[in-house]
């Protein structure tokens, strides 16, 4: 759990960073980020069901990787299938 603390801490500051300095910059609009978080229960089938539904129910376009890669492994296959 400390290293998926860590993670989730590192992924908030970089958020408040550069939501603070006005956002993700596309096309002459900007995005403000927002991370929505599950817990994986350190398995990697949890993991790859988790990112189904962030893609499916909860809609999301981008993906960061969970803190270790085993995890990273068991989810790459699904964010490919939805690129």
């Amino acid at each position: 759990s400390t290293n998926g603390k860590n993670t989730q801490d590192g992924y908030n500051l970089a958020v408040k960073r550069v939501n603070e300095m006005g956002g993700v910059k596309v096309g002459g609009k900007a995005y403000q980020l927002k991370v929505l978080y599950y817990d994986d229960e350190s398995t990697s089938a949890r993991g790859a069901q988790l990112a189904e539904r962030l893609i499916n129910q909860d809609g999301v376009k981008y993906v960061l990787g969970p803190y270790s890669s085993g995890l990273t492994k068991a989810i790459a296959p699904v964010t490919e299938k939805y690129k």
